[in-house]
């Protein structure tokens, strides 16, 4: 069990961040966006759509606002970014349909002014030794935040209706920046930024991408980003279809959420006792291929929860050590936009998946579509793994 010492309480960027990482999870409409777009009669085309433009915006802002963070202020841009969610779900109380899509819009751009600035903030104030360590409770508090809002998000919806639940999350989007102001900020490390000094945006990320532990780890995230982040979109409307109501839905993924979090814990024993390049060439493939399971035709529910349940396990086993081994390879001057890179090629592979979903929707049910990114994934993810074993990039 891992023990956060008295020496590191001090640190107030960690408890912040940590705070931070909470709040800004813990959302009673998360878990339920899809279902919420259908209830406002949208067809599961303009969903994806809804979706597309989340992720095209990500990836058009990724690499500039992980830039500024870079060069100018990581808590300017932590500001900025919870400004424009608290904006974009105003939007979402709207029943137009383009302020709709003008909400997933600002929601994208919020995302990529937080993806990497905070963060950096948060490794930049921990040593290697630490850096697993708390990345297993980071993912702890992520996880209890996503949780907690799951469960008791069905419930809220069911006795205040979308609209209210809503406002509620603005409210603690607004607790949320209070808390980002809260970051202090050190001067730069002398020299820390020569190399970012003569650069442009793009220059410093070829910088960045030219590490090559570094570019395959980031197709990692693009494979798994092409299936998984459409699985975790529209989890709860696939169980819904199976006729769980809201309350139930919310019960189940919170259940999952906090059981599979709490094999992080075991990671420092299962990596201590495996090695961290088996780890990393197993599991990943692992995990996609058995999700592949949950959208069989005539797949009963109780396989449902319980193959997403184990690959959420799978998960929480090795993205701790993925996560050290990225940290590890970065270089601490160009933190946030590598950080950027790595919010963009999720992005991007999303945005692959739900250009394919936009187009295919009115053709295909969105289980065979899952199959086949699914089966995509598994593919990339085998040529990654290989590679970062055959090259000797994985200790």
């Amino acid at each position: 069990m891992i023990k956060i010492g008295k020496e590191h309480t001090g640190n107030k960027n960690i408890v912040i961040y940590l705070v931070f990482v909470f709040l800004s999870n813990f959302s009673f409409l998360s878990s339920f966006l899809s279902v919420f777009l259908w209830r406002k009669g949208a067809s599961l085309s303009f969903v994806s759509v809804c979706f597309l433009i989340y992720q095209l915006s990500k990836f058009v802002f990724e690499i500039p606002t992980g830039f500024v963070s870079d060069k100018y202020s990581r808590k300017f841009s932590g500001v900025a970014g919870m400004l424009l969610l608290i904006c974009s779900y105003g939007f979402l109380l709207s029943d137009d349909m383009a302020l709709l899509l003008l909400a997933f819009f600002l929601k994208g751009l919020g995302i990529t002014f937080l993806s990497g600035s905070l963060e950096s903030l948060f490794v930049d104030s921990l040593d290697q030794k630490r850096l697993m360590k708390y990345n297993v409770v980071e993912r702890l508090v992520f996880y209890s935040a996503l949780a907690l809002s799951a469960a008791s998000g069905g419930l809220v919806i069911q006795f205040f209706g979308f609209f209210d639940t809503v406002v509620i999350d603005i409210v603690i989007l607004g607790l949320t920046l209070a808390i980002v102001c809260q970051f202090e900020t050190k001067p730069p490390v002398p020299g820390s930024g020569a190399v970012l000094e003569h650069m442009g945006v793009f220059s410093a990320a070829r910088y960045a991408f030219s590490n090559q532990t570094v570019c395959l780890l980031l197709l990692m995230d693009f494979a798994n980003a092409f299936s998984f982040v459409a699985v975790e979109d529209f989890y709860s409307a696939f169980l819904e279809d199976f006729g769980l109501s809201g309350a139930a839905i919310g019960l189940v993924i919170a259940l999952q959420l906090i059981f599979s979090s709490l094999f992080g814990f075991f990671v420092p024993r299962i990596s201590a006792r495996f090695s961290r390049s088996g780890i990393l060439s197993v599991l990943p493939v692992s995990g996609a291929l058995l999700t592949i399971l949950m959208y069989l035709p005539y797949a009963p529910l109780v396989l449902v929860p319980l193959v997403f349940l184990l690959q959420q396990i799978l998960f929480a086993v090795y993205a701790p050590i993925k996560y050290q081994l990225f940290q590890k390879s970065i270089e601490p001057q160009v933190r946030a936009t590598t950080l950027s890179l790595q919010s963009l090629m999720v992005s991007l592979g999303s945005v692959l998946f739900y250009g394919v979903c936009s187009m295919l929707g009115d053709l295909l049910a969105l289980r065979v579509i899952l199959i086949l990114a699914l089966t995509v994934t598994a593919t990339m993810l085998s040529v990654v793994t290989t590679l970062l074993r055959k090259r000797q990039l994985i200790s």
